[in-house]
């Protein structure tokens, strides 16, 4: 068990046991336990659930810990390139799912994040704070607790985590400004697995732009804080200049920076596509011939501020070095 410690610093009308509830997405039945256990306290005191809270009160709850994983455990790749108490970003191969869906319920990287836990003997359940396409590559935040989750969710709602993707595109584009795409983006009418502009869909946005032949672009001059085998940590964003590791650019195509303030499905892919110029190797959107074997499409970076922490920092998982051109499943199983 772990206590967290809250001072109630505006005018609310919840009960104890409701802004509990709230605060950390818990069960009723959760709820039930932690009054039953003194395990809610206001001011030092043991709470009654139904005390009504006002401004000063100071709120002491011992949350439950996970009991288990959540899924099945599995031993497999697992690229850290940040990890504190509370937070884990892995740097996810393609030709892998985030986590178990349909009939998929093994060999995703949740699969192989509950693997790593395990090794190093902690339970936590599995939270990944968004997605990734099975063929998109990069960085995927994981919250270890469920306040983490709950922090990590709101903030992608806020537009507080910043997502910087990197990739190729079909033609020839010249602009280094950014540029936006504001389409909204619907279900395809035909067929239910894909995406398309749609006036009537959800508001979607776009920003790109170009980076040339030496990868350059306005990004951030930052201090290394933290490395794993093909990412790195930085410890501040200031938006000034950052190259990363620059990929041979195919024939014939543009490497292009995307930042996507809303994170609607296939949005970057559907976005491009219908500009003109779909992602290299994006074979629902596009087209897709030899060498590639995949969209060439990378999640870059991610900046945000870890949770019980106030500075942002930057995390960065490099290109991979046959980027788009991978052999499938080689990932499978050390």
């Amino acid at each position: 068990m772990s206590w967290k410690t809250y001072t109630i610093k505006e005018k609310t009308d919840l009960t104890v046991s409701a802004y509990v509830k709230g605060r950390f997405k818990l069960s009723s039945r959760d709820i039930q336990g932690l009054f039953r256990k003194k395990r809610v306290k206001v001011n030092s005191r043991v709470a009654h659930s139904k005390r009504p809270l006002k401004v000063g009160d100071v709120l002491t709850v011992q949350l439950p810990q996970d009991k288990d994983y959540g899924m099945t455990v599995e031993k497999g790749p697992i690229d850290v390139i940040y990890e504190d108490k509370h937070t884990l970003v892995i740097n996810k191969p393609p030709f892998m799912l985030v986590h178990p869906t349909g009939q998929t319920k093994e060999h995703t990287l949740s699969n192989f994040v509950a693997g790593y836990y395990a090794k190093k003997g902690v339970v936590h359940k599995i939270r990944p704070a968004h997605r990734l396409d099975r063929d998109t590559s990069g960085c995927i935040l994981f919250g270890k607790t469920k306040e983490a989750q709950q922090y990590y969710s709101e903030q992608m709602q806020q537009g507080h985590i910043a997502r910087v993707y990197r990739g190729f595109v079909q033609g020839e584009l010249t602009n280094t400004d950014w540029e936006t795409i504001n389409e909204p983006i619907g279900v395809d009418p035909i067929h239910d697995n894909r995406r398309c502009v749609d006036e009537f869909g959800q508001a979607a946005q776009t920003r790109y732009r170009v980076l040339d032949e030496s990868g350059k672009c306005e990004v951030a001059d930052k201090a290394a804080v933290g490395t794993s085998s093909s990412g790195t940590v930085d410890s501040a964003v200031d938006g000034t200049a950052d190259r990363g590791s620059v990929p041979v650019i195919p024939a014939n195509a543009t490497y292009i920076e995307f930042t996507i303030p809303t994170g609607r499905t296939h949005q970057i892919r559907v976005h491009m596509a219908h500009i003109g110029h779909p992602v290299v190797g994006d074979a629902m959107y596009g087209r897709r011939e030899k060498p590639y074997t995949r969209q060439c499409l990378h999640a870059y970076e991610l900046q945000f501020v870890p949770f019980g922490q106030t500075e942002v920092i930057s995390v960065k998982a490099e290109l991979p070095e046959n980027f788009g051109r991978e052999k499938k499943n080689t990932w499978v199983l050390p």
